[in-house]
């Protein structure tokens, strides 16, 4: 094995370019190579006219490929990112030299990177944050479009994307997900394509020094614009439709009907924002649930902080739970649906927090238990050192990254390369 690794990184967009759960877990461990001593590239989409195609950026070389002209559901989408994507690797290859591994975190990019390295002494590995065809199906209601192009082009991009996650797949040496969940999702979808991988499930992780019970705090009064009336349960989340804030504000509804005191604030941005806001308005709710908009990433850990409660109401298709673990690290207890991976992390941890049923009833019953608590002078889940240390011992950036750097200087996967 050489003392020096070099790594080229594939994802859609870096976290400095566009803020998600995968970005975060896929540039946190490009700048954990770095400390490694390795050679550290980024690929990923152009996302923005504004950005350079190439820069130096903490210790790694980030290169950004071009968007594509076709916009979801064409499979064209699918194609160029593919296509350009490859390129890129190839160019790398050209001016820098032979990489010892790929490490893809997204399909369409991925595909062209472990395809650039067919037949070279390259170690590939595809991390699969969340399943892509799962994503589609989920989060966009192409094949509702009225018109027949519409749902025509839909069925295309469907079958175009499973064949591009397939052969990501085929081409991949090592494949790792971030939960159980995901790994039985990926093998009841692609069968036999995978079963024969190796494939181990390597959880995600969370930055225990940003997240922490200590620091500055929210004045909820500036923030609210009012003085808040009794707990207050915070989310954050993309304003969409599986991710449940209709039954938030549902089971608002219900905890006001019984002449409870609290408050709900909601951060991000999204499709269903007039939605929610009718809604909000249409159950008079406008003194308990706020939405606060886009939040910016040097201000969460004080919203986490300031919080009683941290709320996850997803109804679909949560494979992994960075923000559970953002919460716990930072000393909250968390309230959230038994969905997809969620039970994976709240079982061992918090139990009591897990609804028994994705529910507006049940969500409400559980947050009526904590405000009762806290009306008694109790508080449930108020064990907030216990929270942060069994993050910091399973989850923290050192536990979860050094997983990949265990597998990136294995001997038996670096055999012969």
């Amino acid at each position: 094995m050489k003392d020096n690794l070099s790594i080229i990184n594939v994802m859609e967009s870096p976290f400095f370019d566009r803020p998600t759960g995968a970005a975060r877990l896929a540039c946190d461990l490009s700048y954990q190579q770095v400390k490694w001593g390795y050679r550290v590239f980024i690929v990923a989409i152009k996302t923005s006219p504004d950005l350079p195609d190439q820069e130096e950026r903490g210790g790694i070389t980030v290169m950004r490929v071009p968007d594509t002209a076709y916009t979801p559901p064409d499979p064209r989408n699918l194609l160029d990112k593919t296509r350009n994507t490859g390129n890129a690797v190839k160019k790398i290859l050209s001016e820098f030299g032979q990489v010892d591994v790929i490490h893809s975190h997204t399909p369409m990019q991925g595909l062209g990177a472990l395809a650039a390295v067919s037949g070279k002494p390259t170690l590939r590995i595809h991390s699969i944050h969340s399943p892509w065809l799962m994503e589609m199906r989920a989060g966009k209601n192409w094949e509702g479009r009225g018109n027949l192009r519409g749902r025509i082009l839909s069925r295309a991009a469907f079958a175009v994307a499973k064949q591009v996650e397939a052969g990501c797949f085929r081409r991949t040496d090592f494949l790792t997900s971030d939960s159980r969940y995901t790994k039985e999702e990926i093998i009841k979808e692609h069968g036999r394509k995978v079963k024969k991988k190796r494939f181990e499930v390597l959880p995600g992780w969370v930055d225990t020094n940003r997240f922490t019970p200590e620091g500055p705090r929210t004045n909820w009064r500036a923030e609210l614009g009012r003085l808040s009336r009794g707990p207050v349960f915070f989310t954050i989340r993309g304003l969409g439709p599986r991710y449940g804030l209709e039954m938030l504000v549902d089971s608002a509804g219900l905890l006001k009907k019984s002449g409870l005191e609290f408050e709900v604030v909601i951060g991000g941005t999204g499709p269903l924002r007039s939605t929610i806001l009718s809604q909000i308005h249409d159950l008079s709710l406008e003194d308990r649930v706020t939405l606060i908009g886009q939040v910016e990433d040097e201000k969460l850990p004080i919203l986490y902080r300031s919080c009683d409660v941290f709320v996850l109401p997803t109804l679909a298709l949560e494979c992994f739970g960075i923000i559970i673990l953002e919460a716990l690290a930072s000393g909250k207890p968390v309230i959230a649906t038994p969905v997809g991976a969620i039970p994976e992390l709240m079982k061992p941890i918090f139990p009591e927090g897990l609804l028994p049923e994705t529910s507006a009833q049940a969500l409400a019953d559980t947050m009526t238990r904590y405000i009762r608590a806290t009306e008694n002078g109790r508080q449930m889940g108020d064990q907030p050192d216990k929270f942060r240390e069994y993050v910091c011992n399973h989850y923290s950036i050192d536990v979860g990254t050094n997983r990949f750097k265990e597998l990136y200087e294995s001997p038996i996967i670096t055999k012969g390369r």
